[in-house]
């Protein structure tokens, strides 16, 4: 637990340094957006500080992907290597399909769209990553189970 604050907190810091600096140099402003059939309601404008921030996320996953890449052997006692790889395997896909959904299917969509897609993004990625990491190690504990190696892991060489 000591380790994995040590490699959060970094995240958290340089997060709260860009979202504090992006909302003190250039608050988002309200723009007047028309859907498809005529509606208008109000959104944010995006800026640089948005794209930045969207590019900043792909290379964080990336860097997921990496070390999920690299740690995928690691013996564990629950075999989270696979399934916090297949988390954020599900995390880039969810998050490339959103965007692609916003872009190229509802480019003009209204309000209620927009947020609909929204948790549908949050609900597809927090939801499945908290089912892979914790499920496995809930069901083994609920079986009596969870000290117990996964011989199945041991096997594979994992």
């Amino acid at each position: 637990d000591k380790q994995l604050l040590q490699w959060m907190f970094p995240i958290l810091l340089v997060m709260l340094i860009y979202l504090s600096t992006w909302t003190i140099s250039a608050p988002p402003k309200g723009e007047q957006i028309y859907d498809s059939i005529g509606l208008r309601f109000k959104q944010c404008t995006f800026n640089w500080w948005d794209h930045s921030l969207a590019i900043g996320e792909v290379l964080f996953l990336a860097w997921g992907i990496r070390v999920c890449y690299n740690v995928r052997h690691a013996e564990s006692l629950y075999n989270e290597a696979r399934l916090i790889t297949i988390a954020i395997y599900n995390i880039a896909v969810v998050n490339i399909t959103m965007v692609a959904f916003h872009l190229f299917l509802f480019p003009r969509a209204g309000p209620d769209i927009k947020y609909l897609l929204g948790f549908v993004r949050t609900q597809l990625s927090t939801s499945v990553t908290v089912a892979l990491v914790f499920g496995p190690k809930v069901l083994r504990v609920l079986r009596g189970q969870g000290d117990q190696w996964d011989n199945r892991a041991r096997a594979r060489g994992v």
